[in-house]
């Protein structure tokens, strides 16, 4: 199959709104320079060090099949080749790391589920990370979320300040952030790929996956049980339901989400006026998603008077316990 190279591919083609009001929202986060700055040369260098020795560096001789879709994808994106290594881990899973010189790891497990075009999909998404320049930013979810930043900023003289609920702001415009991103770079992967029904394989088999009865999948079937998914935010009860549950999704937003985000990219046309070069808004599909976001942030905001409250409540309950039963109160 022939693909199209796509000449001078531009991020604000590939980012998805979401992803644009979300980095805007982030950047604007007090701390955000500061921690930065923390983020650099050694935490990379350990990571590539620790693929460099426990994983296996594809090359033009080593595995020279997936090096050639690499390349071919680079080409296609205009994306400078980083390096990319396999690992052993029996799971669905790849990821994109160290900004200064961008890696890519995808598990055996990952290469041995997906077909070609998949594969080229998950390869197209990882690049997407490094054209879109996210890399720092999901360098700081892995700091934060490992207690790494805390213990770092604790030895800089005044970093002190900086940890514990100082950045609880930046956890949860990261958060917000993380999952929007991924929309932006499933469009990647899908313009990668040049093959929308390998693109939306690769994203359902995320969602489950079993060799064994992989031929008895329907495809339709579970468009259906996508846009039930996302019908759920349609009343007010349900868009607060939304929140919660992406949350619980933690960092990448739940497969049924992406896969009518990704669907609805390639149906709109934005995917082929990419490929033609042509000039594209969809300015109704924008103004839906500003009205989604809206929705969202204001269950978001309900979400959050409505913990306040009990908060508030519980510790009444408590005063009053202790002071009937013969606490000290403080």
């Amino acid at each position: 199959m022939m693909r199209r190279v796509i000449e001078d591919l531009n991020q604000a083609e590939l980012q998805h709104p979401l992803d644009k009001v979300a980095l805007e929202a982030l950047n604007k986060v007090p701390i955000l320079p500061k921690v930065i700055e923390l983020v650099g040369v050694p935490y990379n260098t350990i990571r590539r060090s620790m693929l460099l020795g426990g994983h296996i560096k594809v090359s033009p001789n080593q595995m020279p099949s997936i090096h050639r879709m690499l390349l071919e994808s680079c080409e296609i994106l205009g994306v400078e080749s980083p390096d990319l290594y396999v690992c052993s881990k029996g799971e669905l899973n790849a990821y994109t790391a160290c900004p200064d010189k961008p890696i890519i790891q995808i598990s055996g497990y990952l290469l041995d589920a997906f077909d070609e075009d998949e594969i080229r999909f998950v390869i197209g998404h990882e690049l997407a990370h490094i054209k879109l320049q996210h890399i720092v930013y999901t360098t700081l979810g892995s700091l934060l979320s490992t207690g790494i930043l805390d213990t770092a900023l604790s030895v800089v003289p005044g970093g002190s300040l900086l940890s514990g609920g100082a950045n609880l702001g930046l956890n949860y415009a990261l958060f917000k952030w993380y999952q929007s991103g991924e929309l932006s770079c499933d469009r990647g992967g899908l313009l990668a790929c040049q093959n929308a029904d390998a693109a939306l394989r690769a994203l359902t088999k995320l969602g489950g996956y079993t060799a064994k009865f992989n031929a008895e999948f329907d495809f339709n079937e579970y468009v259906e049980q996508a846009n039930q998914f996302e019908d759920i935010g349609e009343s007010s009860l349900g868009a607060v339901q939304k929140v919660i549950l992406s949350y619980m999704a933690a960092t990448h937003p739940f497969v049924a989400t992406r896969v009518c985000e990704l669907k609805r990219f390639y149906d709109n046309g934005h995917y082929q006026a990419i490929l033609n070069r042509t000039s594209f808004v969809d300015e109704v599909f924008l103004q839906k998603q500003s009205e989604k976001q809206a929705q969202k942030d204001d269950a978001n905001t309900e979400l959050k008077e409505s913990a306040g409250a009990l908060l508030g409540e519980a510790k009444n309950i408590g005063l009053n316990l202790l002071g009937r039963f013969g606490g000290s109160k403080k």
